[in-house]
């Protein structure tokens, strides 16, 4: 708007102009006019009337932009200003600033004690009446890079280490979890990485003293950690038919060690985690290997049958906790009964019955295996000469033997009786006996007929096979009346 104001001033008279009371927002610039010059808003008046112009400007305000951690780039300034006129209207001026490991996020301008908002490169009128600050917003990264040298007790109780980088959100701290996946890296190519990427246990933390464990933005944040062996104790177990155990294992020296178990006293070892132990099991005459056992307090964890086991010895790798039992069982051993035939010449055998060690059977039945015309199966012998000691299917309580059984056929030939008779006679002789396939000599003959002489024996009446002995097959009457006779 404008406002016009009059004087009477007489001629020559100096006048001087004063600055006019503004709107808010605006300031006087300056007084102008055509008719006089004017110094220092001041003229000397003529004769004649004057008009004087004055001109009005708006006001300037500054915003300043704070980095709030952050540097311009290029001067690394930690502010710089942009220019506004009162109403104007114009974007902010782009963030100049990076803070490392940090993005820019907003700009916060307080406003009659009120902070808003804006994001880099907004539109703003400046209707205010002072300065202003934006103050940038940043955003941590995720991602920064920091390091840890971990030392590592190896297998052997010497220490390695190995430089790990990982990454993190800047300004937060390093944490024993950062510290353990550290370990993780450090150990992936070997046996146990797997296990402790599972359970993140079998090492104790050596804690992280008195260093700066901020993340820092520019990823030279570096610590050194340490981690040892844990003592990883196991307890053994035998059952019966086990002699003992041979537990070869890392002492918490690292030295090597063995160590045996009986049945009775100390059942226990004390070993580093992640070293091999290796078990042996001997058993008692009669016994085999059945089963390694791995066990807590709530139940089997592991276990390693024939299949998994080579001359009954397993060799693992100790856990991550304490208190496991190892226990070994065994199996009744299995034997063959071989049953021979022991019969003259014949060497024939069978050995198809097997029994385990302590249980009770019954000998197979003789007339499954073996059978002899003319002869009786009379029972079992152990040697080929022996008495006999166990009858034909005999229940045996217990096998007791602690290696396969040789039973051999004890078999007697079958009795026989040779009779003599004549139907030419009336005299009579006594008979003889025999058995099965024995050569028999017999009797001279004692039989008379008036007129003959006796030549033979013949087995039936009127036949010509003479004999003077018989290889007996069966019960036989030899008569002098079936033999050949001369006159």
């Amino acid at each position: 708007a404008t406002k016009t104001f009059t004087a009477e001033v007489l001629n020559t008279s100096t006048v001087t102009l004063g600055n006019p009371q503004m709107v808010i927002g605006y300031e006087f610039d300056s007084w102008t006019s055509s008719e006089v010059t004017l110094t220092a808003n001041s003229f000397t008046m003529p004769a004649g009337n004057v008009t004087v112009n004055g001109t009005s400007k708006a006001r300037t305000f500054t915003i300043t932009f704070e980095g709030n951690g952050g540097t311009a780039e290029g001067d690394g300034a930690t502010s710089y200003t942009q220019t506004f006129e009162y109403l104007e209207t114009a974007n902010l001026t782009a963030n100049r600033f990076i803070n490392a490991g940090y993005t820019f996020s907003n700009w916060t301008i307080t406003i009659n004690e009120v902070p808003e908002e804006f994001d880099d490169g907004d539109s703003f009128t400046f209707n205010y009446l002072e300065n202003l600050t934006a103050v940038a917003h940043w955003t941590a990264n995720t991602n920064t890079e920091f390091t840890i040298i971990v030392s590592v007790q190896d297998k052997d109780g010497t220490t390695n280490e190995k430089e790990i980088t990982l990454t993190g959100t800047t300004g937060e701290e390093i944490t024993e979890e950062d510290a353990l996946d550290a370990l993780i890296e450090a150990l992936q190519d070997t046996s146990i990485g797997d296990q402790i990427e599972n359970e993140h246990l079998g090492f104790t933390f050596g804690g992280f003293g008195d260093q700066d464990l901020t993340i820092k933005g520019d990823g030279t944040s570096e610590i050194t950690v340490s981690f040892t062996r844990k003592t990883i104790s196991y307890n053994f177990e035998i059952g019966e038919g086990v002699e003992k155990v041979e537990v070869a294992y890392t002492a918490t020296d690292f030295s090597s060690k063995t160590f045996t178990y009986t049945g009775e006293g100390e059942n226990s070892i004390e070993t580093v985690f992640g070293t091999d132990i290796t078990i042996t099991a001997y058993f008692e005459d009669g016994y085999v290997f059945g089963a390694f056992t791995e066990e807590d307090s709530d139940s089997i964890l592991n276990t390693w049958t024939g299949e998994d086991v080579e001359a009954n010895t397993l060799t693992t790798n100790s856990g991550t906790e304490s208190g496991h039992t190892f226990t070994v069982e065994s199996e009744t051993d299995v034997y063959k009964v071989i049953y021979h035939d022991n019969f003259k010449e014949n060497d024939a055998k069978d050995g198809s019955q097997e029994v385990h060690y302590l249980a009770s059977f019954k000998l197979t039945a003789i007339s499954r295996l073996f059978t002899h015309t003319g002869y009786t199966f009379t029972g079992w012998a152990l040697e080929a000469d022996g008495e006999v000691e166990y009858a034909d299917m005999a229940d045996i309580p217990a096998y007791t033997w602690t290696e396969n059984l040789d039973l051999y056929a004890v078999w007697e030939a079958n009795a026989y009786t040779i009779k003599f008779s004549s139907q030419h006679s009336t005299e009579t002789m006594d008979p003889i006996s025999t058995k099965y396939d024995a050569l028999t000599p017999l009797t001279e003959n004692k039989f008379t007929r008036e007129g003959h002489y006796s030549v033979g024996w013949a087995f039936a009446e009127g036949r010509k096979n003479i004999v003077q002995t018989v290889a007996t097959k069966a019960e036989i009457d030899l008569t002098t009346s079936s033999g050949v006779f001369y006159v």
